[in-house]
């Protein structure tokens, strides 16, 4: 999926607290869950962050606030947002490892 994202700018990887993978991943499972908003993403994440990180390689040790989602968002060119969440779904229903990953877990209760 990050083949079809590009970033404006770097990002000086010393500094990183938030890797776009995971960090992206966890944004699109709150977009799917219903929180539509950079407020309400850091919401799931406070409320989601247990499981998330156990579930999610590489996920973010820390909370993560409104401003640094619609800052790392603000850094992301995506041409078609249709086409990078179509092929996420993609990935989520034909990967063999859904349930390994535990996203039924993490979206389940929300």
């Amino acid at each position: 999926m990050m083949d079809i994202v590009e970033i404006q700018g770097s990002r000086d990887p010393k500094k990183v607290r938030y890797p776009l993978g995971p960090t992206l991943f966890a944004i699109i499972l709150a977009w799917m869950c219903g929180y539509n908003s950079a407020l309400q993403v850091e919401y799931f994440w406070r409320y989601k962050f247990k499981i998330l990180k156990q579930s999610i390689p590489n996920f973010p040790d820390s909370l993560i606030s409104h401003d640094t989602v619609n800052g790392l968002l603000s850094l992301l060119v995506v041409d078609d947002l249709k086409s990078i969440m179509g092929h996420f779904a993609e990935l989520v229903i034909n990967n063999k490892g859904y349930n390994e990953l535990g996203i039924k877990r993490i979206i389940s209760d929300t």
